[in-house]
């Protein structure tokens, strides 16, 4: 027998395809593959069917294994001027239209840096170091997830981007190499998009010592980057805030 948990149902509004992911407990494969063949056969939009496996009790739909019972591995899609390849586990602002106003402000409030070094920190399918890449130098994006960097490369290059190096380990691990980050690849300008708990006391040493001159922080937890820009604004050096933009 199963439970299910949750259903994630993200939908494509470049192909009108959806990608159904059942997140249940342990069971029979069997259920969920009868289940994924009358979907996709009663619902020609879903062109793509998963089951999640998770036993522990938590609220997110977040599960330990993954399989993929039937359909397309990715689903496809637009944010602005970029097409992007998505997988169940990946990370986008529900409405691609929000997600591309906030990485529009991003650069427009950066400007025009075309010498400038950027790290693209957490940076899930790339999609900020796709942004970030026609207004700077060069970009240095990381994820601890090999599937986030896997598509992050695959979105890189299905745009044409060339000067982003995806790096794969946790943000606080990778900078704790100062010849990166002083020498190789000192940035002038730090995006963070953290997890809901914002970004982990290791990484703060280590962002203040590169000293860049400008850090932009995307928050989907208002506590969180409160505590973060406290840090920011009353260490060495000192941080001054000159934007706050919510989106709704």
């Amino acid at each position: 027998q199963l439970f299910f948990r949750n259903i994630l149902i993200p939908g494509s509004g470049l192909t009108a395809k959806l990608m159904a992911s059942f997140i249940t407990t342990s069971g029979s494969r069997e259920v969920l593959e009868r289940l994924a063949q009358q979907l996709m056969a009663r619902q020609p939009s879903v062109s793509s069917v998963y089951w999640g496996v998770t036993d522990r009790l938590a609220d997110i739909a977040l599960p330990e294994t993954l399989t993929h019972l039937q359909g397309d591995a990715y689903l496809d899609d637009q944010v602005g001027p970029f097409r992007v390849t998505l997988h169940p586990l990946s990370f986008l602002q529900p409405s691609t239209v929000q997600a591309d106003r906030m990485c529009t402000l991003l650069t427009r409030e950066l400007g025009e840096r075309r010498e400038a070094i950027a790290w693209d920190l957490y940076c899930g399918i790339g999609l900020i170091s796709l942004y970030l890449s026609s207004h700077v130098r060069s970009v240095y994006a990381i994820d601890v997830e090999p599937h986030h960097l896997e598509l992050a490369a695959r979105n890189a290059s299905s745009n044409q981007v060339s000067n982003v190096e995806f790096r794969l380990g946790s943000v606080e691990a990778l900078l704790r190499d100062r010849r990166f980050w002083l020498q190789d690849a000192k940035p002038e300008i730090i995006v963070v998009d953290p997890p809901r708990a914002g970004l982990h006391p290791d990484v703060w040493a280590s962002l203040l010592a590169a000293r860049p001159s400008r850090i932009a922080y995307f928050s989907c937890n208002v506590q969180s980057l409160v505590r973060d820009l406290q840090v920011l604004c009353f260490s060495f050096p000192r941080y001054r805030l000159s934007l706050v933009q919510p989106f709704d």
